[in-house]
C-alpha cells in the first residue's frame, strides 16, 4: 500500500486542473485542521452537510491570500438554451486565477456493497459536473467538486495504529474507485479528529475525501 500523507494530501490528475486547485486544496487542508482545534476536537466540520464543506473550501482560498464567494447568483443555460436564474456554490479567485464550483456532499451510507457504493461516487460527480456545465462561460475555469466524509465502523477500541491502518485502507478505495472519474482526488484526515466519535455505536468521521473534476471545454 502506497504510504500517502494522511493528514492532508492530493493527486492531481490532469495538469489543466492544477491551478488554481492546488494551492487551494493545500489551504483547505489547513482550514479543516484549524476548525477543529479551534472548537476543542469536540465535532468535524465536514460531518455535517455540503453548505459547511463548501465555508471550508472558501477558507481554503483565504488562507492561500486569495478571495471566495459563496452561494451568489448566476444566470444558467438550460439544455433548450433558455436562460435561469440560480446561484453557484463558489467562487474562489488565488494569484489571479479564478474558478467556479458547483458542489455535491455525499457520506458514506450504512449497508451498503462497496461495489454499489463505488458507483453512487462516480455517479455524484457526474451530477456536480453537469449543475458546473450550466454555468455562464466566462474566463474563469468550471468544476464540479464531491465531498465524501469518510466513515470507520466500531472504532472505538481500536487502538492508534488500528486505526490509522483503517484510514489508509478507506483512502485507498476512494482513490481507487475515483481516479478514474475526476481531475484531483485530495484528502484531509487530520490528527486532531482521530479521537471525534460522532456516532452512539463508536462510527467515527476521521476525515474527507474530496474530488474535483473540470467542465470540459469544446
Amino acid at each position: 500500500m502506497t504510504e500517502r500523507n494522511l493528514k492532508s494530501g492530493m493527486i492531481i490528475l490532469s495538469e489543466d486542473a492544477r491551478h488554481p486547485f492546488e494551492r487551494l486544496l493545500k489551504g483547505w487542508g489547513r482550514a479543516v485542521s484549524a476548525y477543529i482545534e479551534q472548537v476543542g476536537r469536540i465535532e468535524a466540520p465536514y460531518y455535517f452537510n455540503e453548505r459547511s464543506n463548501v465555508s471550508l473550501l472558501a477558507a481554503g482560498a483565504w488562507i492561500m491570500k486569495g478571495v471566495a464567494v459563496e452561494e451568489y447568483p448566476v444566470s444558467r443555460s438550460s439544455a433548450d438554451f433558455s436562460q435561469t436564474n440560480g446561484r453557484c456554490d463558489l467562487f474562489i479567485s488565488i494569484d489571479g486565477q479564478g474558478a467556479e464550483l458547483e458542489a455535491k456532499y455525499f457520506p458514506y451510507r450504512r449497508n451498503e456493497t462497496r461495489d454499489v457504493f463505488a458507483r453512487q461516487l462516480k455517479s455524484k460527480i457526474t451530477e456536480a459536473v453537469s449543475a458546473a456545465a450550466t454555468l455562464p462561460e466566462y474566463i474563469y475555469k468550471r468544476a464540479g467538486c464531491v465531498f465524501y466524509p469518510v466513515r470507520i465502523a466500531s472504532a472505538k477500541r481500536m487502538s492508534v495504529a488500528m486505526k490509522e491502518m483503517a484510514i489508509r485502507g478507506e483512502l485507498e478505495h476512494y482513490i481507487s474507485d475515483l481516479r478514474d472519474n475526476a481531475d484531483i482526488v485530495a484528502w484531509c484526515f487530520p490528527e486532531n479528529a482521530r479521537d471525534i466519535f460522532l456516532e452512539a455505536d463508536g462510527d467515527f468521521y476521521p476525515g474527507v475525501v474530496l474530488a474535483i473534476k473540470l467542465v470540459k471545454v469544446a
